[in-house]
């Protein structure tokens, strides 16, 4: 992971993984990183002895805070992928493992969320409404200071419907559920996956459906939701309409941003 001075451009540190953790190969450290105004985290989701792990580090000094293990709430580390999705603010930090199991299904995911003063785990937030193997919950993730966003891209609606997706939108500080949001397409949202990628700001929600369909094409959507309630308030197509899947890739590794004027 590099670092950089957003005002020169100047190279400012260079992280790799600790030499404890460089006997294995795929680590993926760095995959994805995400910035507050004083730490990054950096998760390492190819950890295969502890099913993913999450690195803190403060961006004044170059220190390692905290380093992450996942906790693993159920059966083995295996492809959890726990660092896969994470992010961080002043007060919280979070990390999604979408390959957690349950008793009843595989890959149904899971959300930690930790206190940013001492690194302690203050939630854990299985997925709420598990409906099929596959559902990833946790697989897209964003976090406030007010709200936490998880995506759960593979969710089978009730109306069969793979991979239609929803998220579910939390309080961070307590951990209860503020609301949840359906797949806005009711057409046909088979294999949308609504919900890989989310960001939030303080006053809007956005996900993408990469997936989305036109018929024709695997074109991709963004919608814009209301913070305050969940609402629909904008839906964003692909302006070229073509097989870009749009709302992919940069967007779930954090190259698109969400502001309170502008993405």
């Amino acid at each position: 992971v590099y670092v950089f001075n957003t005002s020169t451009g100047a190279l400012l540190h260079t992280h790799q993984p600790p030499l404890s953790d460089r006997s294995e190969t795929n680590l993926y450290f760095g995959r994805n990183i995400k910035m507050s105004d004083t730490h990054f985290i950096a998760g390492m989701y190819g950890h295969e002895a502890s099913g993913g792990k999450a690195f803190i580090y403060n961006l004044s000094t170059n220190a390692l805070v905290y380093t992450i293990t996942n906790p693993n709430t159920y059966g083995t580390v295996t492809n959890d992928y726990f660092g896969f999705p994470c992010d961080i603010t002043d007060t919280y930090f979070a990390c999604g493992a979408d390959g957690e199991d349950s008793a009843s299904y595989t890959n149904t995911g899971v959300v930690y969320v930790y206190n940013m003063s001492d690194g302690s785990l203050r939630h854990t937030i299985p997925n709420p409404s598990p409906t099929a193997n596959g559902n990833n919950f946790g697989g897209g993730l964003a976090i406030s200071d007010t709200h936490l966003v998880c995506g759960e891209w593979g969710h089978t609606d009730g109306n069969g419907n793979a991979k239609a997706g929803k998220i579910h939108v939390y309080n961070p500080d307590t951990g209860s559920l503020r609301y949840t949001i359906t797949n806005p397409n009711t057409v046909d949202p088979v294999a949308d996956d609504f919900g890989q990628g989310v960001r939030v700001s303080s006053n809007y929600i956005m996900a993408n459906a990469y997936t989305y369909h036109d018929g024709t094409n695997s074109v991709g959507k963004v919608y814009i939701f209301n913070i305050s309630d969940g609402s629909l308030l904008h839906t964003i197509s692909n302006p070229l309409a073509a097989v870009d899947q749009f709302g992919s890739g940069s967007f779930s590794r954090g190259a698109i941003g969400l502001h309170n004027t502008q993405f």
